[in-house]
């Protein structure tokens, strides 16, 4: 009996020296859902040498990764941020959703249609050292992406404006829009102030008339910004604060 004891606690003590440490992941890929809001958070940062290892660009030459990748990160940063995309589809367990029909280790990430063609990105598991296993965009939904960030690249009338005034942004936004923005408050502001004054002379009878004059204006210029939100809208944060922040 002694010596079955002695036994079995040689056994359990060479086990436990022998079993492996459990790897975590230091940039955050254990789960689909945990690696692409690490991947928005670095994007949302500026920091897109960290973002591009979220992305499976392995196969891809080094310096051809390095010239690339970030603009790759950047586009679907874009993609991710400016449709329909809910990041709370995503899985939350290290396998990844073992239900939604794909192989094991892949995990759906968005579908997008562009020019009348499906295009379905995914994340895939991979093992990049011995025993850590994480979950990256897949290379092949990788060369997706600069196709399917036509959906969200510059309008016609953005093609038309210097380059300058559409690639570089102020809180998000391309500086043209506060130059739009701005101009257009000027000029109805001027122009409510003529159609007010209109109006008031219609009612001078009232005696409230000096006190409503400049409410009126007010609310005519608000009126006119709404309307020119819709030609140029302003900064694009709506899809970013609610995207990360589900951990």
């Amino acid at each position: 009996m002694f010596r079955i004891l002695i036994a079995l606690l040689v056994a359990g003590t060479l086990g436990a020296q022998t079993q492996a440490p459990e790897n975590k992941d230091p940039l955050g890929r254990t789960t689909p859902q945990e690696a692409i809001v690490h991947f928005l958070e670095a994007c949302h940062s500026r920091d897109y040498g960290k973002a591009l290892l979220y992305l499976d660009l392995r196969k891809m030459p080094a310096a051809q990764r390095a010239q690339e990748g970030p603009k790759l990160a950047g586009q679907l940063e874009d993609l991710l941020d400016d449709t329909a995309f809910e990041i709370t589809t995503l899985s939350r367990a290290p396998e990844g959703d073992q239900a939604d029909g794909l192989a094991p280790g892949l995990e759906r990430l968005a579908t997008f249609k562009v020019q009348g063609k499906t295009l379905e990105m995914h994340l895939e598991r991979v093992e990049l050292t011995p025993g850590v296993r994480v979950w990256l965009v897949s290379p092949d939904s990788i060369a997706m992406i600069p196709q399917a960030h036509q959906l969200v690249e510059e309008t016609p009338f953005e093609k038309t404006l210097p380059q300058p005034l559409v690639t570089f942004e102020i809180l998000d936004t391309p500086v043209w829009r506060w130059i739009a923005l701005i101009l257009i408050g000027a000029a109805l502001w001027a122009a409510a102030g003529v159609l007010t004054r209109a109006l008031t002379g219609a009612v001078q009878r009232f005696k409230a008339v000096p006190a409503f004059w400049r409410p009126l204006r007010v609310l005519v210029t608000a009126a006119g910004l709404r309307a020119a939100m819709e030609f140029a809208p302003p900064p694009r944060f709506r899809a970013r604060s609610s995207n990360v922040r589900l951990r």
